[in-house]
């Protein structure tokens, strides 16, 4: 065989090869990119970051009423689960709010959500630098082959063996275990001690841009202050009082606030149980505080919460209405 004739039948195999996998990759779609993903059951596989930024491409927007947005504080919370609306947990570990911007940037791009949660904890603040990897739009190509896409089958074919555990639900939520942990080095700095916390400026500036990218799009908003147990909140009392000052200094007269460290669950905090580390919830803790913010979303949608969103897009009208009809039919249970 000449030298040409073997370039161009090794070029011809290698395209050949390249489009078959592109073609396998786009029929498997494991994010809901390629084909209509409605009713598709998704979960994250692979790395959660960049599962999550594809997954907000479509899939959520397709399947969700909304999205919670915080760290791994919030990310067992079942809030795909909820009667009042389900939403999707885009809580990522060591998450920041530089993040979870670009994460919501994905569901913003086509439609956006109903309504959106979004946690208050100083974690999300305290830092603006990745935790992973830097998520772009190259990743939308990456879905059609690359590295990431590879860990995420070699994840998802050990799960269907058995040798990994699906920690992950369709709903982005996941399952951390039920075991007593250590609280890590980063939140032990963070919150033992009184002194205040620190917020790094451009993740708070991120925050401030999630809110307005939000209020733009006529999303309804709800803040979630997260509950810590007692005996690591009691001497942050003061320090929790002006970090949650400072995050809801621009809260307008449409937006709703659910605060866990407020006296009403002080029973809540005060059981150790509830807690893994102090921080996280172990399952029954997750499981009450999710209820909660069912219960509470529900108040909100029968008070006309999502009444005060004039949504553009054609799709959110009926979700919106289908919400409010299930909150005029609920009774209120109070604030």
């Amino acid at each position: 065989m000449s030298s040409r004739r073997w370039l161009v039948v090794t070029v011809a195999t290698t395209l050949a090869a390249v489009a078959l996998a592109v073609g396998a990759n786009s029929a498997l779609d494991i994010y809901g990119l390629f084909r209509d993903p409605t009713g598709r059951a998704l979960p994250v596989y692979g790395n959660e970051r960049v599962a999550k930024y594809l997954l907000g491409r479509r899939y959520v927007q397709a399947n969700f009423d909304g999205v919670l947005i915080g760290s791994s504080v919030s990310a067992n919370w079942s809030v795909g689960t909820m009667h009042s609306a389900r939403l999707y947990n885009e809580s990522v570990n060591g998450g920041n709010m530089v993040e979870e911007e670009a994460l919501l940037d994905q569901v913003l791009e086509n439609s956006g959500p109903g309504l959106a949660l979004l946690v208050v904890h100083p974690f999300l603040t305290s830092s603006h630098e990745s935790n992973s990897v830097t998520l772009t739009p190259r990743e939308y190509w990456g879905a059609l082959g690359s590295l990431n896409l590879l860990d995420a089958y070699k994840n998802a074919f050990k799960i269907r063996l058995g040798r990994e555990q699906q920690v992950f639900d369709v709903a982005g939520s996941q399952d951390f275990g039920d075991g007593t942990k250590k609280l890590n080095a980063r939140l032990q700095a963070m919150m033992l001690g009184t002194s205040d916390f620190e917020i790094d400026p451009v993740a708070l500036q991120s925050y401030r841009e999630v809110v307005a990218s939000l209020r733009a799009r006529h999303v309804p908003v709800g803040f979630v202050i997260p509950p810590t147990e007692e005996s690591i909140f009691e001497p942050k009392r003061e320090a929790f009082r002006k970090y949650v000052g400072v995050i809801l200094a621009d809260r307008s007269g449409e937006d709703r606030v659910l605060d866990f460290t407020a006296d009403e669950f002080a029973a809540f905090r005060a059981e150790t149980a509830n807690f893994s580390d102090g921080v996280h919830l172990r399952v029954a803790g997750a499981r009450t505080v999710t209820a909660v913010v069912d219960d509470r979303i529900k108040t909100w949608i029968a008070e006309g919460w999502l009444g005060h969103s004039q949504m553009p897009h054609e799709a959110r009208p009926r979700r919106t209405a289908q919400l409010i009809k299930l909150g005029a039919a609920t009774q209120p249970s109070g604030r």
